[in-house]
Formats: C-alpha cells, structure tokens, sequence
C-alpha cells in the first residue's frame, strides 16, 4: 500500500493510513471470500488478523516517521 502522500508526523495522515489498512483489510478478505468461502469459512477471521498485521506495520511506519522528524530528518 502507497501512502506517500500521507504526513505520517501528523494525527491527520496518522489517521487516513489507519483506515486504509482498515478499507484495504475489508476489500482483500471480501474477494478471499468469495474466491475460497469454503477454507475462509474454518480459518481464523480473516478481517480480525489482516487489520491487526496491518495496523502494526502502521504504527512502525508513523512511530518511524515521527522519531525521523524529531531528529531533523525531514523527507
């Protein structure tokens, strides 16, 4: 996921990254879904774990982003 154009140092792009893990989270198990409904339906909740992966490499990015930032490192 691109989001280049988000200020990872701000609660604004902070936010709009967390719901695109959120939006992005949603679209990928629904079309798993669709295409395995069968094996998706005995594993474990794929929206549950895909946002929770999804939210820690999140975090790492604006932690990352917001440590450069205070160091002077402006990109």
């Amino acid at each position: 996921m691109n989001y280049s154009d988000l200020d990872l140092t701000t609660r604004d792009g902070a936010h709009q990254l967390r719901e695109r893990v959120r939006d992005a989270a949603q679209d990928i198990c629904g079309e798993l879904a669709a295409r395995y409904p069968i094996r998706m339906a005995v594993s474990e909740p794929c929206l549950k774990k895909a946002v929770e992966s999804g939210l820690n490499r999140a975090n790492s990015a604006i932690h990352e982003a917001r440590s450069d930032y205070r160091d002077g490192y402006e990109y």
